[in-house]
């Protein structure tokens, strides 16, 4: 009796964690994202301040040229379903990416492989 086995295509780099990520199909890049891909992630945070009842959306930059591991998802052709995205990130991206998915929307944006990480301020309703 044989136990089938999966074949990992792909290299964890030292010091890294592997971290999935599930993601709607526009907000992942509609199916451009492939592995190897660098992407930037921006989380997207809506709702009101309880303490002024302003307006508490935002925009901000989570972290900057992540590497994309592994994709499972639908090709650009076909529209409408969700991915699965593993990424190549640090345990301190991973707890930020975590909380990140967990209160907020995450959109990724292709980037160039040798593009140097940005840092941006957030941009919020009141300063947009």
């Amino acid at each position: 009796q044989t136990t089938p086995t999966t074949e990992i295509q792909f290299t964890i780099p030292k010091g890294e964690n592997a971290l999935d990520l599930q993601m709607d199909y526009f907000s992942g890049g509609g199916g451009y994202v492939t592995p190897g891909s660098p992407v930037n992630i921006y989380a997207v945070t809506k709702g009101t301040c309880p303490a002024t009842g302003a307006s508490a959306g935002a925009v901000s930059l989570v972290e900057s040229n992540v590497k994309v591991l592994s994709t499972i998802g639908q090709p650009p052709a076909q529209t409408g379903q969700p991915a699965s995205f593993l990424l190549a990130v640090t345990p301190a991206q991973a707890e930020g990416l975590i909380l990140a998915q967990s209160y907020a929307s995450l959109y990724f944006t292709l980037t160039t492989p040798d593009a140097a990480p940005v840092s941006l301020p957030a941009v919020s309703c009141a300063s947009a």
